[in-house]
């Protein structure tokens, strides 16, 4: 059964940048459904464990330090299928349509580059509001909310929350590739590689 999942352009221009601890602003431009077949998210932090000296004896834990240095990646890669027909909507995302995300992702962290074409006093590398929204549909919705509905937001048929932000994630699309195969010309394999820059996860 496919994993459903949802993309989606920061607002424009971005929100300010979320205050530490708290939830991103969840962008008002279309989440395009994605319908996937396998996700594999990957965290790697290239650390070095050190021993430091100790002055005292019995102290073994406190001697055993760690030195991060800051070479941390977290990937998200997701794959299925494309159907790539029909009209364009936000339950029909095109091969296009995902090649004009990737695309265009730039302009939302790029700073003051124009009004209508992204960017804005907030859209910084440092902002987490200017990256691609993807939210991938976990676990079960709120109890007082309707069937197959974006809890909050009066969207009917997603089913997924992205106002709570559950496994919601910031990032940029890394890597986009489609593979067709001959006789069947509307049909799609596709994989996406996905750079988180945070992670908005519920528990």
């Amino acid at each position: 059964m496919p994993i459903d999942v949802t993309i989606q352009l920061p607002t424009n221009p971005p929100p300010a940048t979320p205050t530490a601890g708290s939830h991103d602003t969840a962008p008002t431009t279309t989440a395009f459904q994605l319908h996937v077949d396998r996700i594999v998210h990957t965290f790697n932090d290239d650390n070095i464990p050190i021993t430091l000296p100790s002055a005292t004896t019995g102290t073994d834990q406190l001697r055993n330090q760690v030195l991060s240095l800051g070479f941390r990646t977290e990937e998200i890669q997701l794959s299925g299928i494309l159907v790539d027909r029909g009209t364009v909507s936000a339950s029909n995302p095109r091969r296009q349509t995902l090649l004009d995300i990737a695309r265009v992702q730039w302009m939302y962290i790029t700073q003051n580059i124009g009004v209508g074409g992204g960017g804005g006093a907030d859209a910084t590398t440092l902002n987490p509001n200017a990256y691609l929204l993807l939210v991938v549909q976990a676990g079960n919705p709120p109890s007082n909310a309707a069937p197959g509905s974006i809890p909050g937001s009066g969207v009917a048929g997603l089913g997924i929350d992205t106002t709570g932000a559950t496994n919601a994630y910031r990032g940029l699309i890394r890597e986009l590739s489609f593979t067709n195969q001959g006789g069947r010309p509307d049909i799609w394999e596709w994989t996406m590689r996905f750079t988180v820059v945070m992670n908005e996860h519920d528990y």
